[in-house]
């Protein structure tokens, strides 16, 4: 409910039932919404898509006019560029559809009539019964992975701890990103906590405050620390992170091995433990996460981690590349590392 959902029908190398994104809708349909549908496509190889408007009141939806334009030009710009970038001989297509979950439409008959009654649109079977959409089973498997029946709709479940539980590390987070002369002082947290979880320490006693969470959370914020907790859970004998220079970075990944990779399920933990606790709009512990669980062989962890992460920020390049690695099922470095 109140999202917009670009399903993946089919991709390059006659790839089926591809990616799925969300996009959250509050009030109004994002403005950059033709950017993100051009990027899916190009991002996933995708020839065949879906774009649906998922809100609460159709008739409200349809009577929306800046909204039904703006959704009916990404499906036009999704056409343009799939027609411009086609990589089969078979012609690519774009579908977009809006429904309220009673009823459902496609944009393109909306748009066309304009000014017409509702009553009229749903006599004339523009609008038509959510009902029949129980009958497509390909739609079925896309928007419910074929486990509930249409007619239900599955319940929210928030990745994140309820706002009450994470207040304090979100404003923690949010104070430390201002103060951006400060950076290393999440360093230095990041550095204390590894070493607490090297020694054995609980998650609440590696990160024992909410103040500390927010730290870990802000740190992710900068690419090369960011880069060094990766380096440290792959390659366990990096212990000192804030020590090791940028230009190093790629040399001691490539000295990573199974071996060297004993810690990381530990940094993995603690990356799934502060993310629960940021701001909804922060992606950046689920996209590590992802990250490190893709780098293991954990396929399902790694997309469910980088998807809440791309649903919180559409654009993070760490997340999108973890879900074209496993859309294009590459192989992790070391699938066997426990």
């Amino acid at each position: 409910m109140n999202a917009i959902v670009v399903m993946g029908l089919r991709a390059g190398k006659d790839r089926t039932g591809g990616p799925i994104v969300r996009i959250g809708v509050e009030d109004d349909l994002p403005h950059e919404l033709i950017d993100i549908v051009v990027d899916f496509i190009s991002t996933f190889d995708v020839l065949d898509l879906v774009i649906a408007w998922y809100g609460p009141d159709l008739e409200t939806m349809i009577n929306n006019r800046p909204a039904i334009e703006l959704l009916d030009t990404a499906g036009l710009a999704a056409q343009r560029f799939l027609d411009a970038n086609v990589r089969s001989s078979e012609d690519g297509f774009v579908t977009v559809l809006l429904t309220d979950y009673i009823d459902w439409a496609r944009c393109l008959d909306v748009r066309e009539a304009e000014r017409v009654p509702y009553e009229e649109l749903a006599a004339s079977h523009v609008v038509r019964p959510f009902d029949e959409l129980n009958e497509a089973p390909g739609v079925t498997e896309l928007v419910f992975h074929g486990s509930a029946p249409l007619a239900i709709e599955p319940e929210p479940v928030s990745p994140r701890v309820p706002w009450s539980q994470r207040e304090v590390a979100v404003m923690a987070a949010r104070a430390e990103r201002v103060r951006t002369s400060q950076r290393r002082k999440c360093g230095n947290v990041w550095q204390k906590t590894l070493e607490r979880v090297r020694s054995g320490s609980t998650l609440q006693e590696s990160a024992p405050t909410q103040e500390v969470i927010g730290l870990l959370n802000a740190g992710l914020d900068s690419i090369l620390l960011r880069d060094r907790v990766i380096l440290n859970a792959v390659n366990s004998n990096v212990t000192e992170i804030l020590k090791v220079k940028k230009h190093e970075i790629g040399r001691l990944l490539g000295e990573a091995t199974v071996e060297t990779g004993e810690n990381i399920g530990a940094v993995i933990d603690v990356l799934e433990y502060i993310a629960v606790f940021s701001d909804d709009d922060d992606p950046a512990a689920f996209a590590v996460a992802a990250y490190l669980r893709w780098w293991v062989g954990d396929c399902d962890g790694a997309s469910g981690n980088a998807i809440v992460a791309s649903e919180s920020d559409p654009h993070y390049s760490l997340a999108k590349l973890v879900l074209h690695a496993l859309f294009v099922d590459l192989p992790p470095p070391f699938s066997d590392v426990a």
